[in-house]
């Protein structure tokens, strides 16, 4: 892997000429599409979209005027949330595979968080629309997504807290999630750039391998960033 990182990297900064590297910040609205319960049969329909992080770094490659070659590293959250009383949580992560509590609960409201913690590794083309200070782009690629941990936040109707930390094993280790964005930047000098991007990313990859269940989780969001033209 390190290797393949220092090919993608730094050999074309010797055989092309501009080289650029960002630092991006994303707040997401992230979710999970509805698949079946397993266990109870039942469309699961009590799933809410909720905010979370994306942030990383970025090296581009021009291949030639306006196209620029991607590979980066980040830190991604997905998830979503679910409000419940205690019986909608004693089944835990034994039949749909999210991980954290799996408590028998008394008949109370609770909100329960899953936040999925990933490391991605994008691969993308962006297209320059102009060769001006202010420049809009599309972009489109392909992240893997390697699954880190999945914590899980309960909060009870007196707004007390439980925090539970798990790296589920039923959870699909390597996912794949096409990316689009579609964004605008602004160059401040000759070496910095800022820029503003809305970007959506889907896993094609199954949470978890199932029959019965076809969850996949999906982001939308608005990442701005800082980005340094190298040469």
């Amino acid at each position: 892997m390190k290797k393949l990182f220092f090919i993608l990297v730094f050999i074309p900064s010797f055989l092309f000429g501009q080289s650029q590297l960002d630092l991006f910040g994303s707040a997401d609205l992230t979710g999970c599409n509805y698949g079946w319960d397993s266990f109870t049969g039942n469309v699961r329909n009590s799933k809410e979209a909720k905010f979370n992080s994306h942030f990383g770094v970025n090296y581009y490659q021009s291949l030639k005027e306006k196209i620029w070659l991607k590979v980066g590293v980040g830190f991604s959250s997905t998830g979503y949330q679910k409000q419940t009383d205690g019986s909608g949580l004693r089944y835990g992560s034994q039949h749909d595979g999210e991980g954290g509590f799996n408590p028998n609960l008394p008949a109370e409201y609770f909100t329960i968080k899953y936040n999925h913690h990933f490391l991605e590794i994008p691969i993308a083309l962006r297209i320059d629309f102009s060769t001006k200070r202010l420049k809009p782009f599309f972009e489109f690629g392909v992240s893997t997504m390697y699954y880190l941990q999945t914590v899980s936040i309960l909060e009870k109707e007196d707004k007390s807290k439980s925090v539970d930390r798990t790296r589920a094993s039923e959870i699909n280790q390597i996912q794949i999630a096409p990316t689009l964005a579609f964004g605008c930047s602004y160059d401040l000098n000759d070496k910095w750039t800022v820029f503003t991007q809305p970007n959506i990313r889907y896993h094609l990859t199954g949470m978890v391998d199932s029959n019965s269940l076809n969850e996949h989780q999906w982001s939308a969001g608005l990442a701005v960033g800082l980005r340094l033209n190298l040469k």
